[in-house]
């Protein structure tokens, strides 16, 4: 009784936390972007949801071309803004309550996440604050615009429950793993890559300390079938149409880490238009390395590998090897960083 209660009281302050999170959105008089980077472009994606489930073409949006964005932008994540969109009868509000949609299930995504992993109240809550509230994902919402990422970053630390109950601890809970990868698939397919990248260096990084080997890798093997039938009815089209065309991408910047130096200066002044991981995260790795001695083992895992990550986001990182192989289309390096709030 005690423990919901608990519970309760943590989802009310998760979402008095939410909606103070967005009150500059719906205070600027229409969308707060600093740099209106992808604003347009998903803006004209809710209203192309209007008949979505009829045909992917919709006349109604990009200057009326008729394109087949709903082919090879994932939307069903995107859905309930368009619903926004429909009761409201305007684009601003609903957009802005989307996004306070989403900062609140983040919050407890996060949140349930790391109670199933540590089961203790307060490490879960304060990994749902630093999360949610962390300087990257706050760059995607508030600067760039970039909401398909930011949507995709709510369902990562369900991919990271379920890659520790596969790897460590309940392997037969592999079905939240499978439940991340479908929602992530739904929302960015750049994410999905990027989370499929860092699942196969864990597994190599971890499988020679995995007792029960076997029964783990079946796991694992089950969660990528139930994956692919859940994220079917987007990904079969997708690749339809790939293959029956020719498709124009872009061809992307040239990958290049920041300097440390830069980086540095970056994070202590905590301003977001640099990219980096934001001062509060920085002072939770000195932390984290301060106490390195009262890390778990399956801690100090995540910590060297975030570490890693960090160094991997630099200069310093032979990123110019990458320059003409399918890395390149990650575009931005300092993407990485979205791999570093959960780790």
């Amino acid at each position: 009784m005690k423990k919901n209660k608990n519970q309760i009281i943590d989802i009310i302050f998760m979402l008095f936390l939410s909606f103070a999170y967005v009150i500059p959105l719906f205070m600027s008089m229409g969308i707060y972007h600093s740099v209106n980077q992808d604003t347009y472009f998903h803006l004209s994606r809710i209203i192309g949801l209007d008949n979505v489930w009829s045909s992917p073409v919709n006349f109604n949006n990009f200057d009326h071309h008729g394109t087949m964005m709903n082919i090879f932008y994932p939307w069903l994540t995107l859905y309930p803004a368009f619903l926004f969109y429909k009761m409201m009868g305007n684009l601003v509000l609903s957009y802005n309550i989307y996004y306070f949609f989403i900062t609140f299930l983040t919050m407890v995504v996060s949140y349930f996440s790391m109670k199933q992993i540590k089961n203790n109240r307060y490490i879960s809550l304060l990994f749902s604050i630093i999360y949610t509230f962390s300087a990257y994902r706050a760059i995607d919402i508030f600067h760039r615009a970039s909401l398909g990422e930011a949507v995709a970053l709510t369902f990562l630390p369900l991919i990271l429950m379920g890659c520790y109950e596969i790897y460590i601890r309940d392997y037969q809970k592999w079905y939240w793993l499978s439940i991340g990868m479908t929602l992530v698939v739904y929302t960015h397919l750049l994410s999905v890559a990027m989370v499929s990248v860092f699942i196969g260096g864990t597994l190599f990084l971890s499988f020679y300390f995995w007792d029960q080997k076997i029964a783990r890798l079946l796991s694992l093997l089950k969660a990528t079938v139930l994956t692919f039938f859940l994220s079917a009815g987007f990904l079969i089209p997708f690749i339809q149409q790939s293959r029956a065309q020719e498709l124009k991408v872009p061809l992307g910047k040239e990958l290049s880490g920041m300097a440390p130096s830069d980086m540095l200066t970056h994070i202590l002044n905590n301003n977001y238009n640099n990219y980096t991981i934001g001062l509060f995260l920085f002072l939770g790795l000195i932390g984290a390395f301060i106490f390195i001695k009262k890390l778990t083992a399956d801690d100090l895992f995540i910590f060297f590998l975030g570490v890693f990550v960090l160094f991997c986001s630099t200069n310093l990182f032979p990123w110019q090897l990458f320059n003409h192989t399918p890395v390149k289309s990650l575009q931005f390096v300092w993407r990485l960083n979205g791999f570093l709030l959960y780790l």
